[in-house]
């Protein structure tokens, strides 16, 4: 059974009027590059129901972490 977060005092408006300039100053390279992804981003996208994401490129292989707690 999913887990639903409700988070009522998060300025979305805020966010999605902020987030584009926030990541472009990022010092960190993928974090700059990122797409923003998600319905407060792209209201016509369709299929996920992500409201806000990024999209980063950075592959992160969980097969180290894993083995590092075994």
């Amino acid at each position: 059974m999913p887990i639903e977060f409700s988070f009522p005092h998060i300025p979305l408006g805020f966010m999605q009027t902020c987030a584009s300039e926030v990541m472009a100053g990022s010092l960190i390279t993928y974090v700059r590059g990122a797409q923003l992804r998600g319905l407060l981003f792209q209201p016509n996208s369709t299929g996920s129901g992500l409201i806000s994401g990024v999209h980063t490129n950075f592959f992160v292989n969980n097969k180290d972490p894993l083995r590092a707690l075994a």
